[in-house]
């Protein structure tokens, strides 16, 4: 009931939008379901959390909780429904992520699921067949020869299937470049008016009303029938309803339909929509309108009997002629090549059989024979493990398939012989594999000749990780040119150019997704997050943690004489294949065999074995070596012991002198054996080891080293440590030992009395407890040796000295953080600084949580250090206002230094603050060791401050680094002439809102920078006072921007010709702003009237907007406008006797308020 509880609050939590508090209860619901084995409410807490973390945006912890979700559900046996429900979400999750062969995989296994109900195996039968279209569509586009009319329909199939999953977004772009097609195809109208009307119903069901009307509208000029131009003015009738409208907008598309009717004397389409119209206004409770709308009905005579049904009878004739997308999968023939990948027993072809004294046997990482075969590269030995019928898709434990491993070693003939036989080329790996193929792994690796190989084989080039990496990104990022041999540079251009063209030829984008926010979850009892180290890039990875039990071969009584068929593969590690049983107890891992390790050998898999069996209670590790967090005992198995003799062993309890022995102390998984102390036997496959004669096990003897695995945040228990040499009286030196920790160097002093007492644990608290009163965060520190090395909490702090008094150097590495409040890690930062409190400053700070603004609180750079460091590492923070405020360089060097923290930041103000070259170039070129930094920047606010035109590079850097899409950069000095191009190109084609006014800048440069626009993206422009005698002309010449709302334009010369071609080719505009423009006359303003779509208009100091403006006309363009906010300055009473308007005004708007003087008018609504 409990843990039902905790679910119900976090649900409630999420629904009012407090993630990081539902997050916080749903993992207190799983810490209590874990340790009990309460599987079903595990699986929905799961499931819980995966929504989660799709509702922030963290698709990659979405998928983790997915497979978490999925491999607990599993043990639900009776609630097969719990099973489908995970399968089903992850699936759609994956089609969300365009990675459709993955959603397909999941969904077959959902389809085949024993116990469905018919009305789920339905749902997800429909789905799969959508899901094997998109992949079979997908796949034709990838090989598509070009011809336009065959990828119009190609793309149309995806949109369909696209809109199927509600993947709005992503069918907008298939209907677009379905779009294209059928224009370069040469088209007739009715192809194209098909296609602006799906893009404008995608438009609509994803809430983008303005673009649906926009292609509504180019449906209805291709419009000949009557009925269909009716059909569609309904259809922008309903969407302006949608965007709630007001009632004149949507009055005036029924005026519209009225007049067709009546140019063709149609008395029945008429009456059909003036019946439509008066359900609208009824709906929306317009009285007034609705007794002229009888009267309208009455008029125009009693329909007849049939009228309506004929009429809702044509209506649906379109919709019954096109198939629904997948009506010809029969999923009764899919293979799936996988279907028993994840489980533990196999079943055989008819077609083989498998000798009766061969067995599939696993080791502890649950690999088979085929899984070392395919590492080794041993093709004879996978030829004839087939031959035997070894199962081709067989996962270890942490998901990888033998595919997986031959591809990840870059073994050829291996993976050619595996595909031959059967082998998923576009298999994601298990729950612990992040995602990646086949062909990722391939990749990764620099082996050309096998991505080679797997393309002209089915794999997929737009398959990507949990993270959102594709193949094409992985093969630029990590080796781009210069880790390929000269030879083979032809073959990595040509698959470099290979892959592009097939992800652009299936719409998707090759740059990794970006990641949104994520609440860290990793759950402490879950296996550790697999670490895959690449060939090409191994200096930066660690190999291979820990080491691994050591076993002989000898696993059951069998005969002496060792058949052909048995003596065929590695036998002196493998174990008897065991059944995976869960963990009950929390327990270290045990003593294993440390794998051949070389710096240039491909990517090294992480061990996940969940399946370690639990040995006697004589070799439990005593009390004293527990630390105080652990709960339960932990054990080791000794040396050499086997399961097989492991009860005889069991008479001498010894164990060996571990450090004379060739072991290296380690701090992440506790021991491991030196490589060169191990030799194999080839004949019986033992190791041979020179090592000491075995001593008893007993607390006398060095303490076994505990793994530190699976914990969220790692308490530093002391461990005694007991010598066993007599003591002596020392006398107290002070020594000291030199920490680095992120390019700080910490030194801590340590007491000669201290240096046989104390472990690294207690050196790595003390380094933190230094680093916590210096960046006001107290950080979970991991060290590590100058040469690289680990080293564990419980090895003692003497083994830094071993060159007498002076230790070695040591690294810290930080694991994770601990923040106290804002407001108390703002107090210590200014006491450690020895600067004032802002009492008015912590007030603010108290109330922080996604927005700080301190927007012109005059705050000067001393008062603002300590606040620059203490939000370090405040992942909550969404906006960060610093304008009105002034930031030296000091303190802005600061700031950058904190921003890569700042993970999930959006909005950044620093408008105003004295920023100068120097200072953006601190920011531009700031060096971190985050792969990516401000991920989620969006919104950038440089203005009113002195940068100039040697500030370009800089801002060429930002905007190339950040996926800007508000850009405010008024005022900034830029003059012309600016030179864009190279390394001062400015990136701009996400920008969505872009503020150059208040600069110098002439025609040429203005449009260098609208040439870098995407004119249907951009929402909002401001240019006002450049130096440009045609700004707007120039606007109009290059670009077509069907979504701009807001136009500023005040200072910009614009004339009656600019100003109609802006209104032409900005059919959504809302707000214009034309203040100072003189050249404005009475014409422009009857285009302002007419224009329906309009509600704010400024014309300040616009002297001629009244001259040869006609009373009438006005009054009448005013009864059809959209008007809400008008403001005229002139000699209005001069020019233009203004009374008429205002009238008119007031009876148009039962609210409005009108202010005039002799030279100002403003007309507004409420």
């Amino acid at each position: 009931m409990l843990s039902r509880l905790y679910t119900n609050l976090g649900l409630v939590k999420e629904i009012k939008g407090q993630y990081n508090d539902a997050a916080d209860l749903i993992k207190k619901s799983i810490g209590i379901c874990k340790p009990h084995d309460i599987y079903e409410q595990l699986t929905r807490n799961y499931l819980s959390m995966a929504g989660l973390c799709e509702k922030i945006g963290d698709n990659n912890e979405a998928i983790r909780n997915y497979n978490l979700c999925i491999d607990v559900a599993k043990k639900v046996k009776s609630k097969v429904s719990l099973l489908s429900t995970a399968l089903l979400a992850k699936s759609e999750l994956l089609v969300r992520l365009t990675e459709y062969h993955g959603a397909k995989t999941i969904l077959q296994k959902a389809y085949k699921l024993k116990g469905l109900s018919d009305e789920e195996r339905k749902n997800i039968g429909e789905k799969l067949k959508v899901v094997v279209c998109m992949c079979q569509t997908e796949d034709k586009l990838v090989v598509s020869s070009g011809d336009h009319k065959e990828l119009k329909i190609l793309y149309e199939k995806m949109g369909d299937a696209a809109c199927i999953f509600q993947c709005y977004q992503k069918a907008v772009e298939y209907y677009t470049m379905m779009l294209e097609h059928a224009q370069k195809s040469g088209g007739n109208d009715e192809e194209l008016k098909n296609c602006y009307f799906s893009l404008a119903e995608t438009y609509k069901d994803n809430g983008d009303y303005f673009q649906a009307i926009y292609h509504y509208e180019k449906e209805y000029e291709l419009c000949k029938e009557l009925k269909d131009g009716l059909n569609t003015l309904s259809n922008i009738a309903d969407t302006k309803e949608m965007a709630n409208l007001p009632l004149d907008d949507v009055k005036a598309v029924y005026e519209r339909a009225f007049e067709s009717c009546r140019a063709e004397k149609n008395l029945k389409e008429e009456r059909r929509m003036v019946s439509r119209y008066i359900i609208y206004l009824n709906r929306n409770e317009h009285k007034k309108e609705l007794d002229v709308a009888y009267n309208l009905l009455k008029s125009l005579g009693t329909p007849d009997s049939n009228e309506e049904s004929s009429s809702s009878d044509s209506d649906s004739e379109d919709s019954q002629t096109k198939l629904p997308v997948g009506a010809d999968i029969d999923l009764d023939e899919l293979q799936d090549v996988s279907d028993n990948s994840d489980e533990e027993t196999y079943e055989m072809s008819p077609n083989k059989k498998r000798s009766k004294r061969f067995t599939i046997k696993k080791n502890e990482k649950g690999e088979t024979q085929l899984h070392t075969a395919c590492i080794h590269g041993h093709l004879q030995v996978v030829r004839h493990l087939l031959d035997l019928g070894h199962p081709v898709n067989v996962r270890d434990f942490s998901g990888w398939m033998p595919l997986h491993e031959a591809c990840n070693h870059g073994h050829l003939e291996v993976v050619k012989l595996l595909v031959e036989k059967g082998a998923a080329v576009n298999d994601r790996g298990g729950t612990y594999c992040g995602g990646i193929t086949p062909l990722y792994d391939a990749a990764r690796n620099a082996h050309l000749q096998i991505i080679e190989y797997l393309l002209d084989h089915g794999a997929s080039v737009n398959t990507k990780t949990d993270d959102g990496d594709t193949t094409l990104n992985i093969l630029k990022t990590y080796h781009g040119g210069d880790k390929i041999p000269e030879d083979q540079w032809p073959l990595y251009f040509k698959l470099i150019e290979r892959l592009g063209e097939g992800m652009e030829k299936a719409g998707q984008k090759a740059e990794p997704c970006p990641r949104s926010r994520s609440f860290g979850f990793v759950d402490e009892d879950d296996d550790p997050p697999l670490e895959r180290s690449s060939r090409c890039s191994n200096k930066n990875k660690s190999a291979i943690n820990g080491t691994k039990e050591v076993r002989d071969s000898s696993t059951s009584k069998r005969s002496a004489l060792v058949t052909e068929e048995e003596n065929i593969l590695y036998d002196d590690w493998l174990v008897v294949d065991v059944p995976n049983k869960p963990k009950r107890r929390r327990t270290s891992s045990s003593l294993t065999r440390t794998s051949s390790i070389r710096s240039d050998s491909p990517m090294n898999r992480k061990s996940v074995s969940p399946a370690k069996k639990r040995v006697s209670d004589e070799f439990l590790v005593p009390d004293d070596y527990v630390e105080e967090n652990e709960q339960d005992y932990s054990w080791i198995s000794p040396l050499n012991s086997t399961y097989k003799n492991r009860s005889q062993e069991s008479k001498r309890k010894r164990q060996v002198s571990l450090l004379d022995s060739g072991f290296s102390k380690d701090r992440s998984t506790g021991l491991s054996i030196s490589q060169k102390s191990i030799k194999r036997n080839n004949s019986g496959g033992t190791l041979q080891q020179k090592q000491a004669k075995l001593t008893k096990f007993t607390q006398a003897t060095n303490p076994v080293v505990q793994e530190h695995v699976t914990r969220e945040v790692p308490e530093r228990a002391v461990v005694p440590q007991i010598s066993t040499c007599p003591q002596t009286r020392v006398e107290d030196e002070v020594r000291f030992v030199d920490i680095l920790v992120e390019n700080i160097t910490f030194r801590i002093a340590v007491m000669s009395s201290q240096i046989r007492a104390k472990n690294i644990g207690w050196l790595a608290e003390q380094a933190a407890l230094k680093y916590e009163r210096k960046e006001c965060k107290k950080p979970v520190l991991e060290l590590q040796s100058s040469t690289g090395a680990l080293l564990s909490d419980s090895d003692p702090l003497q083994m830094l000295f071993v060159n007498g008094r002076q230790a070695e150097s040591v690294v810290g590495k930080v694991v994770k953080v601990i923040l106290p409040p804002l407001v108390d890690r703002y107090k210590e930062m200014c006491a450690y600084l020895n600067v004032d409190v802002e009492e008015d400053l912590c007030t603010k700070l108290e109330e922080v949580f996604t927005s700080l603004s301190l927007q012109d609180n005059g705050m000067f750079g001393e008062s603002l250090t300590p606040l620059c460091k203490a939000i370090n590492h405040q992942s909550s923070l969404l906006e960060l206002n610093l304008s009105g405020n002034s930031l030296d360089i000091e303190t802005f060097q600061t700031l950058c230094l904190t921003l890569p923290t700042l993970t999930n930041l959006m909005t950044l103000n620093l408008r105003n603050t004295g920023l100068t070259l120097s200072h953006l170039h601190h920011m531009a070129f700031l060096e971190t060791s985050c792969q990516s930094v401000l991920k989620n920047l969006t919104n950038l606010d440089l203005s009113d401050n002195p940068l100039g035109n040697q500030s370009l590079h800089c801002l060429s850097r930002l905007t190339e680094r950040f996926t800007l899409t508000h850009i405010s950069l008024s005022n900034v000095k830029l003059v012309s002439p600016l030179r864009l191009g190279g390394e001062t190109a400015l990136h701009l084609s996400e920008v969505v809102e872009l503020d150059i006014s208040n600069n110098c800048l002439n025609e040429s440069d203005l449009a260098a920078i609208f040439q870098r626009l995407t004119g249907t993206k951009v929402t909002s422009l401001n240019l006002s006072n450049n130096d440009s005698k045609d700004v707007v002309g120039a606007l109009t010449r290059l670009l077509e921007m069907p979504s701009l709302r807001v136009g500023i334009f005040s200072r910009c010369n614009v004339n009656d010709r600019q100003l109609d071609e802006l209104l032409r080719f900005s059919t959504a505009v809302e707000m214009l702003e034309l203040s100072y423009n003189p050249l404005l006359t009475g014409i422009s303003l009857k285009k302002i009237l007419e224009c329906s779509n309009l509600r704010q208009v400024h014309l300040v100091h616009c002297d001629g907007i009244l001259v040869n403006c006609d009373v009438f006309e006005v009054n009448k363009f005013l009864e059809n406008s959209g008007i809400r906010n008008l403001v005229i300055t002139s000699d209005i009473d001069e020019i233009y006797p203004c009374h008429d308007l205002i009238e008119a005004f007031q009876r148009k708007y039962s609210d409005s308020v009108v202010t005039k003087t002799e030279s100002y008018l403003g007309l507004r609504t409420g």
